[in-house]
């Protein structure tokens, strides 16, 4: 096992270093304010069975779990997702795939996941040509709404701190539970390492104050590992693609002192430029057929380079479903701002109900218009917005006096530039890389990603508490990052009325059908009678009003003399 701790400082932060006390078992930082990411690598031998059978059968599997709760980003830890619980699985025989997936992550996770295999519930990343590699041409991948990891902290603090036991059992419950707080959570495996890497970041400390002060050791684990802790800051970058941290790094029991260090990598993912946000609504009224609006706000709409392309990659719930045939008209694109569809995969069913659905939903990435600065300087003045019209599927019915369920959902865009980098250029000697993260697979290996900061309205200080119960500056000035969506559904206690209502006029309608189809018979056939008999009658009288000849009066007067003389003789 393997143990590696980063404190990233604040820019601001003062340039001496920070206080750090080392001892042959621990090290302890104090009073500093600064993101931190906490990464263990474990062997594969010290996990549970039932998750050892899982990743036996598994190529890759990557899970990431993200909070509503919003947060700021610094480099390296920039990448973006949408609220929730993410799964992206490659199997190691297409054919014979794992069902024991969905039940492990509803052990982990929540059994309220919408998950029973990977066949019914996950989608199929589509390849696109050669943009994608091997591996994630066949991955499928999987969304919940998922709004904390309590269930995982617990199930995990049983599973582990339970083989620890004594003294050092709190210590490892302390440490796990802290994930409660995280802004994001990674669970990366492949079948070529071998081990799980477990990795959680916190954007600053989940205290009053935002510093930490605290002690890492070995403690608290029931197998010896090697434990390093990094105390670093952004430097000035060499290159546009690279990043260059510098600090102190110390390696827990090869000295009693942290050595200084200076190391730059290439990194694909950065910050967006120009003070770029984003806001996500739903345009009011919505009914079945809502308008996901994104509101950009930036100094400059101009990329990082020329080459830069703004797109949008939207994660949507079954229950919400994007037509890709309306998308298909470049008249009505241009209308919203949005200028290509690029990619459109999952459930995109445009008639079945909600109920009858398995797989959990949808992604979209499309390219989005940008204005220009002349031609459009009274729309910059306020922001530059996109919609995305999206459509309802029908939900279960409610008894809501009202008809309508109040669906609340994670923003379901990250919005970000997409840059082609130069050819040759390594992203895998990054320590902190962050692959795997739904759009990476849809562009070419070395493209760079430019995100912006997702940034919600501000919150009342009582709404906006945080997760901790503690105040704290960060959390009370904006709110978490859901939108809710009101969607009229049938209510219950009216339905016996409608069933009634709808055999009523289903009966009605089947009569007057029967009816108008039976006069359409009868009428023809009396009409062709009458026809008939007055073909007949009008016979008879031509035929006694016919005029007859001098010839047949002198034969009628001939035959009538003969008769007389016939009967006396």
């Amino acid at each position: 096992m393997r143990q590696r701790v980063t404190f990233l400082l604040e820019d601001d932060h003062d340039s001496e270093a920070p206080p750090i006390n080392v001892t042959s078992n621990s090290v302890k930082v104090n009073v500093i304010g600064a993101a931190k990411e906490h990464q263990l690598s474990i062997s594969l031998d010290d996990l549970p069975r039932q998750l050892r059978h899982v990743l036996d059968r598994s190529q890759e599997l990557y899970v990431r779990w993200v909070s509503v709760e919003p947060h700021s980003t610094r480099p390296p830890f920039t990448s973006r997702l949408t609220p929730g619980l993410h799964v992206f699985y490659t199997p190691r025989n297409v054919t014979a795939q794992d069902d024991q997936l969905c039940p492990s992550l509803k052990a982990l996770f929540s059994a309220d996941l919408k998950c029973s295999s990977p066949t019914r519930s996950f989608t199929s990343i589509p390849a696109l040509s050669e943009r994608s590699s091997s591996s994630s041409s066949t991955a499928f991948q999987y969304h919940a709404p998922l709004p904390s990891i309590d269930g995982f902290v617990t199930s995990i603090e049983s599973q582990v701190c339970g083989q620890v036991g004594g003294d050092h059992e709190s210590t490892c419950q302390d440490r796990i539970s802290a994930a409660r707080d995280a802004d994001y959570l990674d669970i990366n495996f492949d079948a070529v390492s071998q081990s799980l890497i477990v990795s959680a970041f916190w954007h600053r400390a989940p205290t009053s104050t935002g510093r930490w002060s605290e002690t890492i050791s070995n403690e608290g684990f029931h197998t010896a590992h090697k434990l390093e802790v990094g105390v670093l800051r952004n430097e000035d970058r060499k290159s546009p693609e690279g990043l260059t941290l510098g600090g102190l790094l110390t390696v827990v029991g090869e000295g009693d002192k942290s050595a200084p260090t200076r190391f730059s990598f290439l990194s694909r993912h950065h910050l967006a430029p120009n003070g770029s946000s984003y806001e996500v609504s739903f345009v009011e009224p919505t009914g079945l057929h809502p308008t996901l609006r994104i509101a950009l706000n930036a100094t400059s709409f101009n990329g990082p380079s020329t080459s830069c392309a703004l797109h949008a990659y939207l994660t949507l719930p079954s229950y919400l479903f994007v037509d890709r045939y309306q998308l298909s008209d470049p008249l009505f694109l241009a209308s919203k701002n949005l200028r290509e569809v690029q990619s459109l995969y999952g459930e995109t069913s445009l008639e079945d109900p909600d109920w009858v659905i398995d797989r959990w939903g949808s992604n979209l990435l499309a390219e989005l218009a940008t204005p220009h600065a002349d031609a459009d300087k009274v729309r910059l003045d306020r922001s530059w917005t996109v919609d995305v019209p999206l459509h309802l599927r029908y939900l279960p019915p409610t008894r809501n006096p009202d008809g309508v369920t109040a669906m609340q959902l994670p923003w379901p865009a990250v919005v970000f530039w997409a840059c082609p980098a130069a050819g040759g250029l390594k992203m895998h000697t990054n320590p902190f890389d962050r692959v795997h993260v739904g759009y990476d697979t849809l562009f070419e290996p070395q493209t760079m990603f430019y995100h912006w900061e997702a940034r919600a309205r501000a919150a009342s200080a009582s709404a906006a508490a945080p997760r901790d119960g503690t105040h704290s500056s960060a959390s009370s000035s904006s709110s978490p990052l859901t939108v809710t969506l009101r969607v009229p559904v049938l209510r219950l206690d009216g339905g016996a009325h409608v069933e009634w209502v709808t055999i009523v006029a289903v009966l009605l309608g089947f009569a007057w059908i029967s009816w108008t189809l039976f006069r359409a018979v009868v009428r023809p056939s009396a009409a062709v009678s009458d026809a008939r008999s007055k073909t007949d009658v009008d016979s008879v009288d031509s035929t006694a009003k016919k005029p007859v000849s001098r010839a047949e009066k002198n034969d009628r007067h001939r035959k009538g003399q003969r008769q007389p003389q016939q009967n006396m003789s």
